[in-house]
């Protein structure tokens, strides 16, 4: 009668609000990258090395505005910025 490993009642308000802030969020997170990262999150990952598919960084939350440091954990997937 339930998905494994989910809640029988899921916490829908505390999702819809990290919904809302899903797009500046992202946004944020974007700027916070070094430029290495900026540029490989922009190219097409066909266009890529071996060496930028593999690379990774972690976000310094202190550049990301305080009001979306609590959303920045929790975003596994960012927005493409347009």
């Amino acid at each position: 009668t339930g998905l494994l490993g989910v809640p029988p009642r899921l916490p829908v308000a505390e999702l819809l609000r990290e919904a809302h802030a899903w797009g500046q969020t992202s946004e944020a997170i974007f700027r916070a990258l070094s430029p290495a990262a900026r540029e490989i999150v922009l190219k097409p990952r066909a266009q890529l090395s071996p060496a930028q598919r593999q690379f990774s960084e972690r976000v310094d939350t202190a550049r990301v505005d305080g009001a979306l440091r609590d959303y920045v954990r929790s975003i596994k997937v960012l927005k493409r910025p347009g």
